[in-house]
């Protein structure tokens, strides 16, 4: 398994791949290097200066990437977004066809190891749970997406992402995930829909090349879901409580008792003392 965080060069991405790394530690020991490959952004806005070189302490191997107003020739950063997937696609090229990799955010540290099934080329594993939360591809939001679909047959979406595909599918899919999440940015500029292209894109892209979405789960949202021991990664995006926008001015002590929120302590620990 490679998971592949995406990571713009600024200080809150610092703080968020230091943990999401020394979770990687924690869950695979000494070969915690094998598991990841760290995009890395030249620029995150188009008026930042180039970033030629991984600037923090780190011993995962890592790639510098062009941003996507750069690949796709427009000086906008509505598109900032599809950095992910975009970021995702210039470093399929250096892993292997059978290779299962995860696309996830800077923000999800692992628990422990994944032991779950591995994907089938030609399939896609997910979290389903987005459905429900934000993306409801099936029912109300559905505008977003059918402009772009290019088929009927509607087994194959199923408004998840944390997405576990082998290399070789996710380079069958890549390039229209890509595409239809600039469209998506394209068609609404503002709002949830710009920030979400990416997943949305995601969706459309295995709908449109018939690669099935297959609910496997196993994340755990602090404020969303209860954790329990199924849990083996976690997304701690919109946490009141370990509030990526409070960093590191939280209320430590008053974190539940879980192995989300012992994890972030430990971590913290040594981090601060650095």
């Amino acid at each position: 398994m490679k998971y592949i965080p995406v990571v713009p060069v600024n200080e809150n991405f610092k703080w968020q791949i230091d943990l999401f790394e020394y979770s990687l530690k924690k869950a695979y020991g000494d070969n915690y290097k094998d598991y990841s490959i760290i995009p890395v952004l030249k620029r995150n806005e188009f008026t930042d200066k180039e970033t030629l070189h991984y600037p923090w302490k780190t011993q995962l191997p890592h790639k510098i990437i062009d941003p996507i107003f750069d690949v796709i020739g427009k000086e906008d950063n509505d598109y900032i977004p599809v950095n992910v997937y975009s970021g995702l696609r210039q470093v399929l090229k250096f892993i292997p066809d059978d290779e299962v990799v995860m696309c996830i955010d800077p923000d999800m540290p692992l628990l422990k190891p994944y032991t779950g099934r591995m994907p089938e080329h030609h399939e896609m594993l997910v979290d389903d749970i987005y459905e429900g939360w934000h993306m409801h591809v099936k029912d109300k939001n559905s505008f977003v997406v059918n402009p772009l679909l290019k088929h009927k047959d509607m087994n194959y979406m199923s408004g998840g992402s944390n997405f576990i595909g082998t290399a070789k599918t996710w380079k069958y899919i890549i390039d229209d995930i890509v595409e239809n999440a600039i469209k998506i940015i394209d068609a609404y500029p503002v709002g949830p829909y710009r920030w979400w292209a990416n997943m949305y894109g995601a969706n459309v892209g295995c709908h449109n090349m018939r690669v099935p979405m297959r609910h496997i789960g196993g994340c755990y949202y602090p404020n969303i879901n209860q954790y329990d021991e199924e849990h083996w990664i976690s997304h701690y995006s919109c946490d009141p409580l370990f509030h990526k926008g409070s960093f590191p001015n939280l209320k430590w002590d008053e974190f539940p008792d879980n192995p989300f929120y012992n994890l972030t302590k430990e971590w913290y620990a040594q981090y601060s003392a650095i």
